[in-house]
């Protein structure tokens, strides 16, 4: 057995009730003269052209105001507290437009070490361009520069010095392993292989704690800054350690082959989500991260891949591409080559790609499934007998499959990942659970919407090309970046509108049948609030599980 070098006890990992109080305040002191005085800010956004503007600002440490339009003409003001403005996106989105069709004409970019106070932009165009005039009207921008500076500083010290002398640690804490003897597993029928996917929804305890009590002590003294600290529990009632119990419970219920866990965040998370499975899962593989203190910093990628059979070969990539607030963790994906139930090599790649619907978030996912598609060819090249060997690639994907009744036609928003391994050489996709969704809710056709380009296609239900969709198609105009359709029961997200985890398959893999569990994991078949979920909820994602066979 693996010895496992630990630096801190399990104990302090919890985080103590003084360890959370020094850190609850320390982030409070942060929010609150981070940007100079507490006030509240305006940013006012005013559209000069003639074309519909789109538009997204984010905050450090605040929740960021996305995918907001602006119509011609049209002044919007945004009361921002004492949130600092640190990125603003902003682009034409309106067919009539006559601009030359690359980023340089219709997209702007602004970026700041954290703005703190009143701005005002307006957009214009020069008839080549997109432009902006941008108005600052505090002094608190002088006081921002400065602490800017003094941050890229430490942040350099950091950068060179303490990480890497922590991931230099990190090689020494070797991956926790389960202590019961693995116990040899068969399932039938042997032509079959079932995956279950959970996105978690587990912060780190002390972290978590720390938030919390930075929240308590700003209400008490009625500092209005506290309510920008996010609940690292997005409302749900039941604390971190009890929340894997029940996850494990219900997955060992299942009784998957294999099971795949996203935001799983920090060592003791993974480690006791291992302890609760071993006896029925005694093969795991994550990555471990740095020592603990290192997560009110860095996260690591969360993900965890258990198993009921052995790994041949495991590896694991951390993405370079990431944008916004996930900067601050180092998503990933996992590789665990293995064989299946009847002893074929099967390749599984468990992973959590980049969030949200900007021009910036899609383009980062696009680059994080080039980098699976690259570890892949990488990996069969290595091991020559998994050169042809069944691959799936699944987790939460962040791009969605949504529904429209009225038309009867679902909207996958997935497409471009199956093309971008494509470019890679890797050739996977969901063409197999979007026929089962659109056959389970009576949709007639598939609309396939490639997100990089707003183009798309038109298919019927057994995924047979109809025609191609324009990027100014008026179908495409009404669904916009942030449509999510109407409430359906195979939605994983909270509000019931979109499937965000998925499996990708290869065309060697047939998906025998899908099933997604929302009254198990969040407490309500229905939509459901994500900021104050059931108390009964065991999580913000409902969970998948997948049946898998041979073609």
């Amino acid at each position: 057995m693996t010895t496992r070098v630990a630096f801190v006890s399990k104990a302090s990992r919890c985080g103590s009730p003084g360890a959370g109080l020094f850190q609850g305040l320390l982030l409070l002191a942060m929010l609150l003269f981070g940007g100079g005085p507490a006030r509240a800010y305006d940013i006012v956004m005013r559209n000069d052209t003639p074309w519909r503007i789109m538009y997204t600002l984010q905050y450090m440490a605040c929740r960021e105001d996305n995918n907001q339009v602006l119509e011609p003409g049209a002044t919007r003001r945004h009361a921002t507290g004492g949130c600092l403005l640190t990125k603003a996106i902003i682009w034409v989105h309106d067919p009539a437009c006559k601009l030359p069709d690359n980023e340089g004409a219709r997209v702007i970019r602004w970026n700041h070490g954290g703005y703190g106070g009143n701005a005002t932009w307006t957009l214009k165009t020069d008839g080549q361009r997109l432009t902006q005039d941008i108005a600052f009207t505090s002094l608190g921008d002088l006081i921002t520069n400065a602490a800017k500076g003094a941050g890229e500083a430490m942040g350099d010290w950091l950068g060179q010095g303490a990480l890497d002398a922590m991931k230099w640690m990190a090689k020494l804490n070797s991956k926790y392993k389960c202590p019961v003897p693995p116990v040899p597993f068969s399932k039938n029928p042997k032509d079959e292989f079932q995956i279950y996917t959970q996105n978690c929804y587990c912060f780190p305890r002390g972290t978590v704690g720390a938030m919390q009590t930075a929240k308590d002590i700003g209400a008490f003294f009625k500092i209005k800054q506290a309510g920008d600290i996010p609940n690292l529990q997005s409302g749900i009632k039941k604390p971190v350690a009890q929340r894997i119990n029940e996850i494990a419970a219900f997955v060992k219920k299942q009784d998957a082959d294999v099971a795949f866990f996203q935001e799983l965040w920090g060592d003791q998370n993974k480690e006791d989500m291992v302890d609760r499975l071993c006896g029925a899962y005694p093969y795991c593989m994550y990555v471990p991260s740095q020592v603990p203190v290192a997560s009110m910093i860095m996260m690591d990628d969360g993900i965890l891949l258990v198993s009921k059979y052995p790994f041949v070969f495991e590896s694991a990539i951390t993405y370079q591409d990431r944008v916004d607030d996930e900067k601050l963790a180092q998503k990933g994906a996992l590789f665990v080559g293995m064989k299946d139930r009847s002893g074929r090599p099967l390749l599984l790649v468990c992973t959590h790609l980049q969030s949200g619907t900007s021009i910036d978030s899609v383009d980062v996912r696009k680059k994080q499934m080039m980098a699976i598609g690259n570890e892949i060819k990488r990996l069969q090249n290595l091991r020559r007998d998994y050169a042809d060997c069944r691959i799936v690639v699944g987790g939460d994907l962040n791009d969605p499959i949504c529904f429209d009744p009225a038309n009867k036609m679902l909207v996958d928003r997935t497409n471009f990942l199956s093309t971008s391994l494509a470019a890679v050489g890797v050739h996977l996709n969901n063409d197999q659970m979007l026929t089962q969704v659109a056959r389970t809710l009576g949709a007639e056709r598939i609309m396939t919407v490639d997100e990089p380009t707003r183009s798309g296609m038109m298919r019927n239900a057994a995924m047979d090309l109809q025609g191609r969709v324009p990027s100014d198609d008026g179908k495409l105009q009404r669904l916009g970046t942030q449509w999510r359709g109407t409430a359906f029961p195979l939605a994983t997200d909270p509000d019931c509108t979109q499937i965000l985890d998925n499996v990708l398959l290869d065309a060697k893999t047939r998906l025998v049948r899908f099933e997604v569990f929302r009254q198990e994991v969040l407490g309500g078949t229905g939509p459901v609030s994500g900021s104050n979920l059931p108390p009964e909820a065991i999580s913000d994602h409902a969970g998948l599980m997948v049946t898998l066979g041979y073609r």
